[in-house]
C-alpha cells in the first residue's frame, strides 16, 4: 500500500518461514486502512485454517472493496497444502458479516464465527488463533492483540523501540504456553489488549505474530540503514536477519511507516 494525499502511510508484510515448511500456521495480511497479522494454534493441525479465516475476515470487513488486499503465509494460496486442497476450499474461508467497529468487539465475534470448523463426523472443531489487528487512521494506529505477538514502534533517532503489546503468556513456568487468544477469551481469563499511537516521519511500526528472534538494537539500525529504500527492501532484509539467527517458530510481520506528517 502506497501513500497518498491523504494516507502518509505505507503497508508492506513478511514472513519468517522455514524453507522446507510445507504446513505454515502463520498468516499476515493488509488492505487500505487495516492490517492484521495471526498465528494458528492447536485445533489438530488446523493452526493454518484458523489463521487464515482471521486474517481474511478482518482485512475483508475493514478494507477498501475496490484496493485488492494482500495476503501472505497460510492467507495466501502459496502455501495451501496440497493434500488438503479439496476440504481446505470448502472450508478455509467464512463469511462474517457485520464485523464490530472496534477491534476488541471483533475478537469476539470472530471467536464466535470463524473458529468454529464443523467436521464429518462428531462435534465441531475449535480453533484458537493470536492475532494482532490494527486500524491505520491518518498518521495515528489503533489495535487489538490476543496471544503471543508483538507490535513496536521503531522510532528514528531512537535506542529502543516503544513497546505497545507483547505476548501473553502463562507467568511462572520454564517454557512458553499461551495464555491468551481468539478462540480462548471466555477461558483465559485475560482480556483483548487494546493500544493506540502516533507514527512521525520516518517511524516504522513491527506487528509480529509472535517475537521474531532479532535483537532490538538490530531491528533499529535495519531502519535506519533503509530510511530511503523502499519498505519492501527493510522487510526482506529483516526476513533475512531472522534466517541467519533462526531460533524460534515461523511467524508473519507487517510494517508500517510514516512517510509524510498530516498537514
Amino acid at each position: 500500500m502506497n501513500p497518498g494525499v491523504h494516507n502518509p502511510l505505507q503497508v508492506e508484510l513478511g514472513q519468517c518461514v522455514r524453507p522446507d515448511r510445507e504446513l505454515v500456521e502463520v498468516a499476515a495480511g493488509a488492505s487500505t486502512n487495516i492490517i492484521a497479522v495471526a498465528e494458528g494454534m492447536g485445533g489438530h493441525g488446523c493452526g493454518w485454517l484458523g489463521a487464515r479465516r482471521v486474517v481474511h475476515a478482518v482485512v475483508a470487513a475493514r478494507g477498501d472493496a475496490a484496493v485488492p488486499p494482500t495476503f501472505v503465509g497460510a492467507a495466501s494460496e502459496r502455501y495451501l497444502p496440497e493434500a488438503r486442497r479439496r476440504w481446505f476450499g470448502a472450508h478455509a474461508n467464512v463469511e462474517v458479516e457485520a464485523l464490530p467497529l472496534d477491534l476488541a468487539e471483533a475478537f469476539v465475534t470472530l471467536a464466535r464465527k470463524a473458529l468454529s470448523v464443523p467436521m464429518p463426523a462428531g462435534p465441531p472443531l475449535t480453533l484458537a488463533v493470536g492475532c494482532i489487528a490494527i486500524t491505520l487512521d491518518g498518521v495515528r494506529v489503533y489495535g487489538a492483540h490476543a496471544g503471543p505477538g508483538r507490535a513496536v514502534v521503531l522510532r528514528r533517532g531512537s535506542t529502543r523501540p516503544e513497546e505497545l503489546v507483547g505476548p501473553q503468556l502463562v507467568e511462572g513456568l520454564p517454557f512458553e504456553v499461551v495464555a491468551n487468544a481468539i478462540g480462548m477469551l471466555a477461558s483465559s481469563g485475560r482480556a483483548v489488549e487494546r493500544f493506540e499511537t502516533a507514527l512521525a516521519a520516518g517511524d516504522v511500526l513491527l506487528a509480529s505474530s509472535r517475537p521474531l528472534a532479532v535483537d532490538d538494537t538490530d531491528f533499529l539500525a535495519l531502519v535506519d540503514a533503509h530510511v530511503d529504500a523502499p519498505l519492501a527492501a527493510l522487510a526482506r532484509a529483516i526476513e533475512s536477519r531472522v534466517g541467519d539467527a533462526r531460533s524460534g517458530g515461523d511467524a508473519a510481520f507487517t510494517l508500517v511507516r510514516c512517510v509524510v506528517l498530516e498537514p
